[in-house]
């Protein structure tokens, strides 16, 4: 089991988004992988619903691949997407993700695990965030990636405000 460090406050805190999609980016031959940085959102309707990345510049890609399902739950976040553009016009297949921001402020993002009766989030390798006060529904959670806006107190982060990006049992 991978021994846990404390980490005090958001700060010290590097939020990465678990960003490997292990497929081989829908790409065209010799194409070179890009970043593209904007807010995701959804559009269509059932069953045909969209995932997109709305550029700064006002256009619109729709996200594509193994990690489309994790984009979708991110609605109204700033993410930068690494991947490729497909042969389909305005068309990105997403390997790879970091959320820049939530609601203005840069979330804590990693798996739920539970260690000696006490939640963590591990943010990166090794590193984790001890959680302090966690909702009922979260600690049901232990396992789910999650994003997590919080403010630290003594002896770890109160999570104010969360996010399911990949369920229990999901890959």
């Amino acid at each position: 089991m991978r021994q846990a460090a404390m980490v005090l406050g958001i700060g010290g805190c590097i939020a990465i988004g678990a960003c490997s999609g292990t497929g081989g980016y829908g790409q065209l031959d010799g194409q070179a992988p890009e970043t593209l940085v904007g807010q995701v959102g959804l559009s269509g309707s059932v069953p045909m619903v969209m995932v997109t990345l709305r550029l700064s510049n006002g256009q619109s890609v729709s996200l594509v691949g193994e990690l489309r399902a994790e984009l979708a739950e991110l609605t109204g976040a700033v993410v930068a997407v690494e991947g490729v553009r497909t042969a389909t016009p305005r068309e990105f297949d997403v390997a790879g993700y970091q959320i820049r921001s939530i609601e203005g402020e840069r979330p804590l993002v990693g798996i739920l695990t539970l260690l000696e009766g006490a939640i963590w989030l591990e943010v990166e390798g090794d590193e984790a965030v001890r959680l302090i006060e966690v909702p009922e529904r979260l600690r049901g959670k232990v396992g789910a990636k999650v994003w997590i806006l919080g403010r630290p107190v003594d002896g770890g982060t109160y999570p104010h405000t969360y996010g399911i990006i990949r369920d229990v049992g999901r890959e």
